[in-house]
């Protein structure tokens, strides 16, 4: 292919530099400034976010949930061709239940092996991928009201996470990346360098005095939250009462709800990263609470995910609102006269 001087416009057939000015050929003349920037921000990569790590997981869990139902669904129309009363109790026997998890582990690898396809971190991503794939299949199973048993529960993700693991492994080995190769490009002065950034709102320090007192908060009002309506009750002086007991367990509810966001919302104020001081409240409080009941033998597994996800949920949103709501002062430094 044909290579073009920027400077003589004497084109070239096998030369990466041309012989007279000593300068590097170009495959197509414009603009050595425009030509750079677009090397640096429009990559593929930018807006297809398909290619990124994390679309790749999204993908593969989405592709491994619908082969792992479509399959099972697959194996009940050949039952039901075969003999109608066949399927009714196969998958509560132990050979259904291994046929299960064999297509459960089959769907895995295919969509690890998808996540992992042309990336050096294969392993990873399909460990990441088993694992979301765990949590979406958990979450479904408590809809569907079914028992998890205590092997079900410690056993399930192993399986998920190493079959998504392996998956991940073997799209890498079969597709490997890419080398990387450098390619020296002409130094220019002007041309400015594209810097990953992160969020925002997830930069900067956690201010760990504000994070201890919201959660010290956001955990008074979990596990005292009778006492703070009793108070109300006491202010309003017979004002306020209820009809119900349905009626007072959703004011329960409202105060804890009101007492996590005052809490994180205290640790979001004057700061710039609110939304980050309220993850921290979040993820401690969680641990726990799930902790807690873990060691008191009385953890509901339905009830314990929606709690957290709530708790997540209004710590981030009042720690966010609290660092809109109160900003951080700035201040301002006098210039030194000439």
């Amino acid at each position: 292919m044909s290579m073009v001087c920027p400077q003589c416009q004497c084109t070239f057939a096998k030369a990466l530099q041309c012989p007279s000015c000593g300068v590097s050929l170009q495959f197509q003349l414009g603009p050595r400034r425009s030509l750079l920037e677009s090397d640096l921000t429009d990559s593929p990569t930018s807006s297809q976010w398909q290619h990124t790590p994390w679309g790749r997981i999204f993908v593969g869990v989405l592709l491994t949930q619908g082969l792992s139902y479509g399959l099972q669904l697959l194996c009940t129309a050949g039952l039901l061709v075969t003999d109608e009363e066949a399927h009714k109790g196969l998958w509560a026997t132990l050979v259904g239940l291994i046929l299960l998890q064999g297509l459960q582990g089959l769907s895995l690898l295919i969509g690890g092996a998808l996540a992992g396809a042309g990336q050096s971190r294969g392993l990873f991503l399909g460990t990441l991928l088993g694992m979301a794939h765990t949590s979406v299949w958990m979450v479904l199973q408590v809809l569907r009201h079914e028992r998890l048993t205590e092997v079900t529960l410690y056993a399930q993700p192993l399986l998920f996470t190493t079959f998504g693991a392996l998956g991940g492994l073997l799209g890498s080995v079969i597709w490997r990346p890419l080398p990387t190769v450098a390619v020296p490009l002409p130094a220019l002065p002007n041309a400015k360098k594209k810097v990953a950034q992160s969020l925002p709102m997830l930069e900067g320090p956690i201010a760990w005095v504000r994070v201890l007192v919201g959660s010290g908060i956001v955990l008074a009002g979990l596990y005292w939250p009778k006492y703070v309506l009793d108070f109300v009750m006491n202010a309003s002086n017979g004002k306020i009462s209820w009809q119900s007991q349905l009626q007072a367990q959703l004011i329960t509810w409202e105060i804890i709800g009101l007492v996590m966001l005052l809490g994180a919302a205290l640790a979001g104020a004057t700061t710039r990263n609110g939304l980050k001081q309220g993850l921290c409240i979040g993820i401690g409080t969680s641990i726990l609470i799930v902790g807690t009941r873990l060691g008191n033998r009385t953890l509901v597994l339905d009830q314990t995910i929606i709690q957290v996800v709530v708790l997540l949920s209004l710590t981030a949103v009042g720690a966010w609102f609290g660092g809109q709501l109160f900003p951080p002062v700035q201040q301002l430094r006098r210039r030194r006269a000439a």
